[in-house]
């Protein structure tokens, strides 16, 4: 053998060899481009749902501050009454009082009563109120209540998506890992 034939030998080796390492690189980068378009898809479906979920977020805590919002309204009503039913009890102690003072004279205790019966009706009519407003209050709490969990729901979906997140990116990691790190 000649010389040139090994020579010739040697490079058509080598050129084998080149080749076999430019068809492995391909393939490692058709492998790395098909992997990324996956996490560019799953990031954007992230994404989606992150906006999604913060839209439904944010609408729950809006409906919620506006059922606190008429709650409070509620209670600064029944508030209103508790302070009118003062009003009509102060009242009925100072007709009580006159009473006491005027035992004697039957027509001062007859305007008394009659003072004593008014009030009794606005104070009837101010814990009708109150129990009115009662009945919307519980009505305000059972909306909170439910809007609460709908949250709580929101909040277990969120998770239970980043949790799947995760276990699609330490999968898309694989790969990487099977090549030494310089």
């Amino acid at each position: 053998m000649t010389e040139a034939t090994r020579q010739s030998d040697g490079l058509q080796y080598l050129l084998k060899e080149i080749e076999a390492f430019h068809d492995s690189s391909e393939r490692r980068n058709h492998k790395g481009l098909a992997i990324a378009d996956r996490t560019l898809i799953i990031i954007q479906i992230a994404t989606l749902i992150l906006i999604v979920t913060s839209v439904l977020l944010f609408s729950s805590i809006y409906y919620l501050a506006t059922d606190l919002e008429k709650s409070v309204t509620h209670m600064e009503t029944m508030y209103t009454h508790f302070n009118q039913m003062s009003g009509s009890m102060g009242r009925m102690t100072s007709d009580v009082a006159a009473i006491t003072t005027n035992i004697k004279d039957m027509p001062a205790i007859t305007h008394n009563v009659v003072g004593i019966r008014h009030h009794m009706d606005g104070i009837r009519g101010a814990t009708n109120n109150i129990s009115a407003e009662m009945t919307g209050f519980a009505a305000d709490l059972r909306v909170i209540h439910h809007s609460t969990g709908q949250m709580g729901n929101t909040l277990r979906r969120i998770n239970v998506v980043v949790k799947h997140m995760q276990f699609d990116v330490n999968q898309m990691s694989q790969p990487v890992r099977i090549f030494p790190i310089p």
